[in-house]
């Protein structure tokens, strides 16, 4: 077995190293958009760090999600994005649903307006516009549930890929839909130690994960 320590001196040298970086630019947090989130996590998302939203069915975690991303991804927020590469881990709406909640948000339009409702040359070129702005070669789709088992393996493959990267974002919606074997609490677990063992090892991976909270949190004496 290797060794897998490393002396007081080491560890010092290599965090005061990596302070450095950022405090002259050469490495910078990428901002989110939110001021409070910002503000919260030290400027924006670092590298090798997980957040997660956490909230009951229905009041915008994924919408919010979808946020960050665009922010993130915005050469305007973030100069530095023209090297960011996201990924899409959808395993609660599929594409066809996705696309749609944007172009509805986009266009102010209902969705079933969008699918068989009247629509002006205006509505279709906004349509358009979205859907371009959604196509991207930075932002990658994994677009239905899959194994924790699964998930490893397409990470280190998409690491792989993606090792020149300044960072590599990888959004679940929602963990509790990971497949496996064993019981949801189990998949979940492992799915965390999967995202934790790639922290350690990919120096450019940020996971935000979402997590619907039970329906009867409200009525609990402390939620």
């Amino acid at each position: 077995m290797g060794q897998i320590w490393k002396t007081s001196r080491d560890v010092v040298v290599g965090a005061y190293e990596e302070i450095m970086a950022y405090r002259d630019g050469r490495m910078r947090p990428a901002k989110t958009g939110f001021k409070f989130i910002d503000d919260a996590m030290l400027g924006g998302l670092y590298p090798r760090h997980a957040i997660a939203i956490g909230a009951r069915p229905g009041v915008g975690k994924s919408y919010l999600a979808q946020r960050i991303m665009s922010n993130v991804m915005d050469t305007r927020i973030n100069p530095g994005a023209v090297n960011y590469a996201w990924v899409r881990c959808e395993f609660e709406m599929n594409p066809v649903d996705l696309m749609l909640r944007s172009i509805s948000r986009g266009t102010g339009k209902d969705m079933r307006d969008i699918l068989i409702g009247e629509m002006s040359d205006s509505d279709f070129d906004s349509m358009r516009s979205i859907l371009r702005g959604e196509s991207s070669k930075r932002i990658f789709y994994i677009d239905k549930p899959t194994s924790a088992e699964t998930m490893r393996e397409a990470i280190w493959e998409m690491m792989g890929m993606f090792k020149d990267k300044e960072m590599v974002f990888f959004s679940i919606d929602h963990t509790a839909l990971i497949q496996g074997r064993g019981s949801t609490k189990d998949n979940i677990d492992y799915l965390i130690s999967v995202c934790n063992e790639a922290k350690l090892t990919f120096p450019n991976i940020f996971f935000l994960m979402i997590s619907q909270l039970n329906r009867e949190i409200d009525g609990r004496k402390d939620p």
